[in-house]
């Protein structure tokens, strides 16, 4: 795999573009401003990752995760 290069680069766009670019994609209203919010929410630290939950990681049988969740 070759390093990234400049052309690699990730461009950021400015937040208010966020909502007209989902909505051109066909997402509705609301769910372009939740979109939004959250990325807010993701960008600021106010929405992290609560740690203390299992990290599945690579292939997991459907038998592992169906126990795991039936038994709570």
């Amino acid at each position: 795999m070759a390093p990234p290069s400049e052309a690699d680069a990730v461009q950021g766009a400015p937040k208010d573009a966020m909502e007209p670019a989902l909505a051109a994609a066909g997402m509705n209203a609301e769910w372009t401003r939740l979109f939004k919010e959250l990325t807010h929410g993701l960008n600021t630290g106010v929405v992290v990752w609560e740690g203390g939950h299992p990290l599945w990681r690579g292939e997991t049988d459907i038998q592992t995760v169906l126990s795991a969740l039936l038994e709570k």
